[in-house]
Order: structure tokens, then C-alpha cells, then sequence
């Protein structure tokens, strides 16, 4: 067989949701990934080595090297014979796609060589007759091989060959059965049957997508969606209070209430190395928002409107002091933006709330190209911040320090408790939509360890339906 079975876990039943791969984000890089493939687009995560560029350039120039001593068109000659093996049609029919299709500009690049008699074959042929020396021969090859590359022969075009080799073509890939189609498992499970050097290269570059979309995700706040992040500019959780169960059920359990402090605020430092990050992605084309299809550089209307930077609200009669904003725009294929502001931290927001209440509502933010400006404000508003988020420095503006109380644990058995304490006085026959529900939360903790706990945790916060800081809104 193509590889091992038990990659896909069918033999054990396990599987690869546990590794974090076999998911929505997986799944869409395994899918942007082979679209490159079987495009062989130009843009790619890896550089092909040499060395298997001069492989699969062996392969193309015997194929065309056949075509052409057949005599009469070369490119009609790549069609398969009905009288050939199954095998043998199957492989024609993926070089014909291959060279008259995205690889056309590479396979009429390789006829003019292969005419001029600078053939890979020939060149091997005369290594292996001692017509020639490995140190004359490596030159000749080492100038069609680069030539090949220029022409289009890049590492997209080695993958589409690696995979038809473990039976993986763009058809039996997007064939119409649910558990026909090329799921993760199933790739890992043919890369299998590649050797050792071309199974690194392709996982490797499976895992660069896989990267990039969680990146992204990451930039678009669409990820881990229904965990909330407790994070900022410095976050610690003091050591927690134990509380122990009684009750024949549940006598070795235990609840840990943990208090948490935590700096919800950015620095000016931090601020401007995020907007540093949007602006290069920009500019370097790896940003959705960057470019269309057609490669032309999008518009602000195309991309929503919303320019990345940083906007100053100066409605001087409401504020002694500036707001400063830091906008992201996610680009066209996101309906977010990140806002983040100095004394709140990083929220994401929809762009059509950032347009109707930020930019074109009664804040009428303005863009602020000095960036030296802007760095200056952001330090003031930062310092005028430090203070208990329960504090007002300004109209709209709270302070940036503020404690939360989570409970983890054995919560089981506690939970209902907490459920009725945070809906206390209210009905029993309120709607579940309508009660207050304890939220999942992530903690991550900065600086360095000191007396307090310090260690990454997951946890449940019970909401009170008092004001809480952390969900009040930065005024309009």
C-alpha cells in the first residue's frame, strides 16, 4: 500500500484532532495548499532544492524527448495512446496537463533545449559513457537547471509530480464523495509513500499553510472563538485559595478560586510594532488586504473603507486629552478590524461598527501620518491610564488595571451555584439566552515569576450583572 494506515488513526481509532491539524484551519491550508499545486503557482512557502529540481527535470525532458523523435507536433504527441496500459494513460494524461497547461512557458523552454542538444538525459548519458567528467558535465547541468527554474519550474510544479507518484491528481482530490475527497489524514497518509527527503519537504510545507492561516486567524481575532483571552500589558494570577468537597461524591475534589490582575493597557512600543507589522504585510502582497486577483492593489473602498493606522479623536470640547486608536484592517476577506487603544488593549470589532461609530460617527476619528505624534499622545493617554479600570480619567476613558476572580478546578459540581449566584433574584422561568452564563477563559500571564503564580490557565469567570470594566466600551 501507499503508506501506513494507521497515519490516518483508522487502525486504533485515533485521530489527529488531538495534534491541532485535522480542523477547519488544516483543512483550508490543505486547500489553498494544493490549489498552488495544481496551479504551480510562482509564489511559494518552500524553495526547491536543486537536486530534485534536476530529478523532475530528468523526468520532463525524457517525456518531451519522446514526443519529439515521434515526429510531427510535439505538443499533440503528449496525448496517451487507447491501446496503452491504464498505468501508462493515467501518467500521460498527467504530463499533458501539466506541461501544455500551467507549466506550458517550462515544457516550450525544454523543446528548444532538448533540439539544441542540451538535454538532461544527454547530459547523464554522456557521465555515464566517460564521454565527460563530472566536473565539465556539473556546469552544463547546473545552467539548464537554472535556466528550468526561470521557465516556471518551481516547487509547486515538484509537488504535483510527488503526488501523482502516491496517487494524488487534482481529480481523485475533488472527487464528489464526502469520504472520497483528500482529507488531512489521508495526505499525511499518502505522503507516506514518498521517500524520506520529499515526505519532510511536502509535511513542511503543509505545515507553513498551516502556520499562515492560523496567523491569520489569529490577526482576524477568529481564533480559538468562545475562549476568552485574558491578556495585556502585564497579567498575574496570585496564588489560588483551595476549597475542598465533603460529599460522598465528590470528597477528593476541589474548586481553586484564583484572583487575577492584570494590565489590560499597551505600550507605545508594543502599538507601533503591530502597526509596523500590518503596514509590511501591506506592502510585501502577503496581506489579504494588499491586492486583488488580477494583482492591481486594492482600494480603501475595496478593502472596506478602512484604512490600517493610527486615529486621533480630537473633539477637544469633550476630551482634555486626544484619544488615540490603533486601527487593523483585516482586508477584503474579513468583516473585522482590531482596535486597540492605550488604556483597553486589543478588541476586535466589525468593520461596520469601526465606520459607523468610530470613523463616520460622532468620534469622527481622523488618520494621524505622524507617527512620532502619534507615538507621543499614546505614551500620555498610557500614563493617564494608570489608575483602576473602576477610575475615570477622562469622559469615556477608564484606567487600565483591573482584578477578576476565576474559578477552576473541579467546577462540576459547583457549577450550578455559580450559575444561580450570577442570575441571583431572577426567575426560574427566564430563557437560558436570556441568563448570564460563566464565560471560558484563557489567561496568560507576562513578566517574570516573582512570589504570585505565574503559569498559562484555563478557567471560569463568573459575570456579575454589575459594571464590568472589561466589557465597557471605549465611548463613541
Amino acid at each position: 500500500t501507499r503508506g501506513n494506515r494507521g497515519a490516518t488513526g483508522q487502525s486504533n481509532a485515533l485521530g489527529l484532532g488531538g495534534f491541532d491539524m485535522d480542523n477547519k484551519f488544516g483543512k483550508k491550508a490543505l486547500s489553498t495548499m494544493l490549489a498552488g499545486i495544481w496551479d504551480c503557482s510562482s509564489s511559494s512557502l518552500t524553495d526547491a532544492p536543486d537536486s530534485l529540481v534536476f530529478d523532475s527535470l530528468q523526468l520532463i525532458d525524457s517525456h518531451l524527448s519522446s514526443s519529439i523523435e515521434e515526429g510531427g507536433d510535439w505538443k499533440k504527441n503528449l496525448a496517451p495512446y487507447e491501446d496503452d496500459a491504464k498505468s501508462e494513460q493515467t501518467f500521460f494524461s498527467m504530463m499533458e496537463t501539466l506541461l501544455l497547461g500551467p507549466c506550458l512557458r517550462l515544457a516550450e523552454a525544454r523543446v528548444e533545449a532538448i533540439k539544441l542538444g542540451r538535454s538532461c538525459i544527454n547530459y547523464v548519458k554522456s557521465l555515464e559513457d566517460g564521454t565527460e567528467t563530472k566536473e565539465t558535465i556539473k556546469p552544463k547541468i547546473d545552467k539548464e537547471v537554472k535556466a528550468a527554474k526561470e521557465a516556471g519550474l518551481n516547487f509547486n510544479v515538484l509537488c504535483f509530480i510527488w503526488l501523482y507518484d502516491v496517487g494524488v491528481t487534482q481529480e481523485s482530490a475533488k472527487r464528489g464523495k464526502f469520504r472520497d475527497q483528500l482529507s488531512v489524514p489521508k495526505f499525511l497518509n499518502r505522503c507516506l509513500g514518498m521517500n524520506l527527503h520529499r515526505q519532510k519537504l511536502m509535511v513542511d510545507y503543509f505545515l507553513k499553510h498551516l502556520e499562515k492561516e492560523v496567523a491569520l486567524a489569529k490577526r482576524a481575532g477568529e481564533f480559538d472563538q468562545g475562549i476568552k483571552t485574558v491578556s495585556g500589558h502585564s497579567v498575574v494570577i496570585d496564588k489560588p485559595r483551595s476549597f475542598c468537597f465533603r460529599g460522598l461524591e465528590s470528597k477528593y475534589e476541589s474548586v481553586l478560586l484564583y484572583k487575577i490582575r492584570a494590565d489590560r493597557g499597551m505600550n507605545s512600543e508594543t502599538a507601533l510594532q503591530i502597526y509596523n507589522e500590518a503596514i509590511g504585510l501591506d506592502e510585501d502582497g502577503e496581506s489579504p488586504s494588499a491586492t486583488n486577483r488580477d494583482g492591481s492593489i486594492r482600494s480603501r473602498e475595496q478593502s472596506g473603507g478602512i484604512k490600517s493606522g493610527f486615529y486621533i479623536d480630537q473633539r477637544h470640547e469633550i476630551f482634555k486629552e486626544p484619544r488615540i486608536f490603533l486601527i487593523i484592517n483585516q482586508g477584503r476577506t474579513s468583516s473585522k478590524c482590531v482596535a486597540i487603544r492605550p488604556n483597553d488593549g486589543k478588541k476586535i470589532y466589525s468593520k461596520e461598527w469601526v465606520k459607523n461609530k468610530l470613523l463616520d460617527g460622532a468620534a469622527q476619528l481622523s488618520l494621524c501620518t505622524d507617527i512620532s505624534q502619534a507615538v507621543e499622545i499614546w505614551n500620555r493617554e498610557f500614563d493617564l491610564a494608570d489608575r483602576p479600570s473602576s477610575e475615570r480619567y477622562q469622559r469615556y476613558c477608564y484606567g487600565r488595571h483591573e482584578e477578576r476572580f476565576v474559578f477552576g478546578g473541579s467546577i462540576v459540581p459547583v457549577l450550578n451555584k455559580i450559575l444561580v449566584s450570577a442570575n441571583a433574584g431572577r426567575t426560574d422561568s427566564l430563557a437560558e439566552k436570556d441568563m448570564t452564563m460563566p464565560s471560558i477563559i484563557r489567561i496568560e500571564p507576562s513578566g517574570k515569576s516573582n512570589k504570585s503564580t505565574k503559569v498559562e490557565s484555563y478557567g471560569v469567570e463568573s459575570s456579575s450583572k454589575g459594571i464590568n470594566a472589561s466589557e465597557r466600551t471605549d465611548g463613541p
